[in-house]
Formats: C-alpha cells, sequence, structure tokens
C-alpha cells in the first residue's frame, strides 16, 4: 500500500486565510485613517470659522457710534451693519458665510436705551462632506 505521510509547511488554504487576515487588517487601518482625516479636516474648517467670527467681532469695534448710539432704529447705519449683514469669504476652497445679526431684535430698543447694550450674535455656516456646519459667537455692542 502507499504510505502517504502529511507534510510540514503551508498549504494553499493556509496561505488564503492569512493573506485574507492581513487584508482585513490593512482595510481597517485604511479606514481609521481616512477618518482621522476627516476629523483633522473638520477641525481645520472649524477653527477658519471661529477665526472668521472673531475678525468679523473686531471690525465691529470701528463701527462709527458717535451719531447713531443716540437713536437706534432701523435704518441707522449702525443697525443695517449689524443686522442680517452677511458675506461669504472662501478660503481654502470652502464658502464661509459669516452673518451678523442682533439677537432679540423685538426688544432691542428698549434694552439699548436702559443698558446702552446691544446683543449680537456672529453666525459662521459652511459645509462638510455634503452636511451643513456652523458655528456662532455671541457679543455685545456697546457705546463707549
Amino acid at each position: 500500500m502507499f504510505n502517504c505521510k502529511f507534510e510540514a509547511g503551508l498549504t494553499i488554504i493556509e496561505a488564503l486565510i492569512a493573506i485574507l487576515i492581513i487584508g482585513m487588517i490593512a482595510s481597517s487601518l485604511m479606514l481609521a485613517n481616512q477618518q482621522s482625516f476627516n476629523i483633522s479636516n473638520e477641525s481645520k474648517m472649524r477653527n477658519t470659522a471661529i477665526n472668521l467670527a472673531r475678525e468679523r467681532i473686531e471690525s465691529l469695534k470701528y463701527l462709527d457710534r458717535n451719531d447713531s448710539m443716540n437713536v437706534l432704529t432701523r435704518d441707522s447705519a449702525v443697525w443695517q451693519a449689524l443686522d442680517g449683514n452677511s458675506e461669504v469669504v472662501h478660503l481654502n476652497g470652502i464658502n464661509y458665510t459669516i452673518t451678523t445679526t442682533i439677537e432679540n431684535t423685538t426688544n432691542v430698543n428698549t434694552f439699548f436705551k436702559n443698558n446702552r447694550v446691544i446683543p449680537i450674535r456672529i453666525t459662521v455656516n459652511w459645509q462638510f462632506n455634503g452636511a451643513n456646519r456652523s458655528i456662532f459667537l455671541d457679543t455685545c455692542f456697546t457705546q463707549y
């Protein structure tokens, strides 16, 4: 009769299983790398948006307040500069929309007359991976 001995070594099935395991590990590492890249990009965009909002707040310091702060109406230059003022900024291939709004516009005249302060909200919107993203910063506009 035939005397068959099993030889030590890799069979084709063992080699395929090893390749499959290595492939699964490599694909999971690639997915983790892609996720890390997306998180990094979103973080950079959020930082850019925050910086744009801060720049808008800084620009509010230079509005002419001398004449228009005594009477705050919807037709005043300050109101026009503060409420609904929108600007699109294109940075690094992304369009950021910066909007300045007066908060609680129904009571702002009473609030301003009593406290000499106008609550302002700066909102920055952009798109990332097909989804809308936004941040906002709140500040106050005062007469100095």
